[in-house]
């Protein structure tokens, strides 16, 4: 009996891809962070790329030291300690992006998460807590309402309401709804 030939096995090349099929990946990949974040990123990046300019060094791959030494400069400037996590955040994600490993993962990069929990330590300090409504207060409010229109009427019971409800002022507002 003739034993049949198996196929002969081809090593397969490059994937052949359309445009089209890249630009749909490529807007699913932009989708991954909300504009206002890609806004941000963006703005972070370029300030941590132009602090390094000044100084003659290259922000990508940046070494762990500097970026150490970055995260503290912004702290000296008076940022807060969350807006200062949200750089360290847009220099990762610029570091992923390019195929890099970003500073505070990679060898040494314990000296970035050090400077970001002793500058967190450093400016940590009780919250200003605003005082509650009380009754008084909100009675207060509810009698400064002049007029007995629409418009008045709606906020004397967003008032009213807030107060039985325990709600918080941006619970409330009629803005962020």
């Amino acid at each position: 009996l003739p034993v049949p030939s198996s196929p002969a096995k081809s090593t397969p090349g490059p994937p052949t891809l359309g445009l089209k099929e890249i630009e749909v990946a490529r807007a699913y990949v932009d989708a991954s962070r909300a504009p206002s974040t890609q806004r941000a990123y963006r703005a972070d990046w370029e300030r941590f790329a132009a602090w390094c300019r000044t100084r003659g060094a290259e922000p990508l791959p940046a070494s762990p030291a500097l970026l150490a030494v970055y995260l503290s400069f912004l702290a000296h400037d008076g940022l807060a300690p969350p807006s200062i996590a949200r750089a360290l955040a847009a220099i990762a994600y610029t570091h992923q992006r390019a195929g890099q490993v970003p500073p505070h993962r990679g060898p040494q990069g314990t000296v970035v998460t050090e400077a970001l929990a002793g500058i967190r330590r450093s400016r940590s300090g009780a919250p200003d807590r605003k005082l509650p409504a009380d009754a008084d207060i909100v009675m207060q409010l509810l009698w400064s309402i002049q007029g007995d229109d629409l418009a008045a009427l709606r906020d004397r019971a967003l008032i009213a309401f807030g107060m039985a409800l325990a709600a918080r002022r941006s619970e409330l507002d009629r803005k962020s709804t």
